[in-house]
């Protein structure tokens, strides 16, 4: 049984910000993300989201309102992690998670580095009534 839907946030000259950037990932990071979405869908709570180590609630007041799905892909050779950070907002009144962008941590640093700005000005649009949701596929 599925508790949570995954939108896709278009901007309102009908770019797909997240699927922009997930077509520009490796396969191995497409298929990890669809999985780690396939099993938040189906996890009950938020609550738990967060003790499987797969979500947090960003707590930067600059950042207020965001929140990020977390996973990891291990380099085979040598044995580090590439750590992914899906970023997005909860449509307030729905059982609804809106993908906003999708960054890529490296250290400190985040690439793309306008990602969170992004993000931000999609959740001030769909606040606003702007921009165009759609179900994540």
């Amino acid at each position: 049984m599925k508790f949570w839907r995954f939108m896709d946030y278009h901007d309102p000259n009908g770019v797909n910000l997240i699927g922009e950037w997930y077509k520009a990932q490796d396969p191995s990071v497409q298929a990890r993300f669809d999985f780690v979405l396939r099993i938040l869908e189906v996890t009950e709570t938020v609550e738990e989201w967060i003790k499987k180590g797969m979500f947090k609630v960003l707590q930067k007041p600059k950042h207020a309102g965001l929140c990020e799905i977390r996973f990891s892909i291990e380099i085979r050779a040598t044995g580090r992690a590439r750590k992914f950070r899906p970023l997005g907002f909860w449509r307030p009144n729905h059982n609804e998670f809106i993908l906003a962008s999708g960054v890529e941590k490296v250290g400190k640093d985040y690439i793309p580095s306008e990602a969170f700005e992004s993000a931000m000005n999609a959740r001030s649009s769909v606040l606003d009534g702007r921009g165009t949701l759609y179900e994540h596929k």
